[in-house]
């Protein structure tokens, strides 16, 4: 399991095929392929058990448009090493896969390394591009204009519901010790900027995020506005940290506009 006390995964094809190797690298192929009800379409998975290092390596190309994914496991005694990475995967779907919440839509480019021991995860570090999506269960943009003076109307909100599209997204996390850390997240909407970093509870579905915001308008980039999400991943509370450093960029910007 990645976490908590997932210990079964379904898997299911609508075809397959093996062929086996005498030198011990066999070719196992499967059409249609689904892991915990997600569709993976073909993969073709190379599997070597003939030297002490045990290997497995999966080439997936999913049902999307220029997306694929390759995924290579290799296994000595206790210790296991995983990497999974892809291009232009759809977020939902990855996620999913990963049991993490279900709070990011769009395509992402990625890279997961995971280090085991005894089949626990013991170290991983994953990295997530994504691009052209949606926050779920969460309006920035509603949030920030009450603060921040950004170009806001309601065709960047969509009829102002409760999600957040943006252009990109580059987050950086890292899994050590029974912890999973947000090092570091980007940002870019239409009409905001953000970066932060924070903590999630995966077990309990719960995050602590600190994010600064800003407008993209070039005038306004000096005024940042800095707000903690914590409580449920699906619908966090926050804060916004009007302090005084935020009130004293204010007042410089409002001088300067009467200048």
């Amino acid at each position: 399991p990645l976490y908590g006390t997932n210990t079964q995964y379904q898997f299911a094809f609508s075809k397959g095929n093996i062929n086996l190797n005498h030198q011990g690298k066999n070719l196992i192929q499967f059409v249609n392929a689904r892991l915990n009800q997600q569709p993976l379409g073909y993969i073709e998975t190379y599997v070597d058990f003939s030297k002490p290092v045990k290997t497995v390596n999966a080439y997936l190309q999913p049902d999307c448009q220029n997306c694929l994914a390759t995924f290579k496991f290799s296994h000595k005694e206790l210790q296991s090493a995983v990497n999974f990475s892809g291009k232009n995967f759809p977020m939902a779907q990855l996620i999913a896969l990963l049991n993490f919440p279900n709070t990011l839509t769009g395509y992402a480019d990625f890279n997961i390394q995971l280090a085991l021991t005894n089949s626990e995860l013991t170290k991983g570090e994953f990295y997530f591009d994504a691009k052209n999506g949606e926050i779920l269960g969460l309006n920035l943009l509603d949030m920030a204009a009450q603060y921040l003076p950004i170009n806001y109307n309601s065709d960047l909100t969509a009829s102002r519901n409760m999600n957040t599209p943006y252009e990109r997204l580059e987050s950086r996390l890292s899994f050590e010790n029974h912890l999973f850390k947000v090092d570091k997240i980007n940002l870019k909407t239409t009409a905001l900027l953000a970066d932060g970093s924070g903590a999630i509870d995966l077990d309990n579905v719960q995050c602590d995020v600190n994010l600064t915001l800003r407008s993209t308008n070039e005038k306004y980039k000096k005024l940042v506005l800095p707000i903690r999400f914590f409580d449920s991943c699906y619908s966090p509370q926050y804060k916004v940290n009007i302090d005084q450093n935020f009130r004293h960029q204010l007042k410089e910007l409002i001088k300067e506009k009467l200048k």
